[in-house]
Parts: structure tokens; sequence; C-alpha cells
């Protein structure tokens, strides 16, 4: 994703522009290369926490950062209703995936089960009604 990035360095700190934006209250670091022939990369470490959980964690954080991730592009969960046209939508398949990723990490036999369930009451063993 490309933007318009301004920094501002000094010995004891600096300021992180993006598209005209100061979102240097949000930066915690960055990292800033170019190879030859190519744009220069630069690599924002956010002021976010990292969480690893393995149940349900209510994650909070600062509107200022979510605003910024979403214009990067990210897709906040409450957002991600999985439907039909979510799991088609090449933008929105990965998040889509990555919620059924999460559930079998969880219980890996859980996706199994649900696929076999459904072949029960549907009948016949097969999944034709899931499109399968």
């Amino acid at each position: 994703m490309e933007r318009s990035a301004r920094l501002v360095l000094s010995p004891v700190g600096g300021t992180v522009e993006l598209d005209g934006q100061d979102v240097s209250h949000l930066v915690r670091g960055f990292e800033l290369t170019q190879e030859v022939g190519h744009r220069p990369q630069l690599t924002l470490d956010l002021s976010v926490h990292q969480v690893i959980t393995h149940g349900r964690a209510t994650i909070l954080m600062a509107e200022e950062t979510k605003d910024l991730l979403v214009s990067f592009g990210w897709v906040p969960p409450e957002a991600l209703a999985l439907t039909v046209d979510t799991i088609r939508d090449p933008a929105r398949r990965d998040a889509a995936l990555n919620v059924l990723r999460d559930a079998v990490r969880l219980d890996p036999t859980w996706f199994s089960a649900l696929l076999r369930h459904e072949a029960r009451v549907h009948g016949g063993g097969r999944l034709d009604h899931l499109g399968c």
C-alpha cells in the first residue's frame, strides 16, 4: 500500500506523518529501507499490544489506532459479518478464513464434526446443500 510519508527526526524523538496526518503518538518505532531501483519502504511499529489467547478476550485499542489500521485495509472483527458474500469477496476472504482457522485451532474436531452433522441432518452423506 503506497502512502505519502514525512519523517522529522531529532536526537530525542521526531514525528511521523502519513498523508499529511501526524500519527507519531501511534508509532513506537519505524524502519526505513530502500533497494536500488525500488521505492523506499517504511515499516511502522504501531503501539498495539500483541495478545495471544486460546479462548475469548476483549481487545481494546485507541480509536485513532483502529482508524489508522483501517486506512491500511484492516477489517475490524466486529465489521466482518460472516456471509456468503464475505467469503466470496477476495478482499475479505482471508479474514473469513482466519475466523474458521481460529475455531479449528481452539477445537480441532469442530469443523469435521460440523460437516458430519450437516451431512446427517440433510441426508445422504452428501454436502450438496453446502455447495461442496
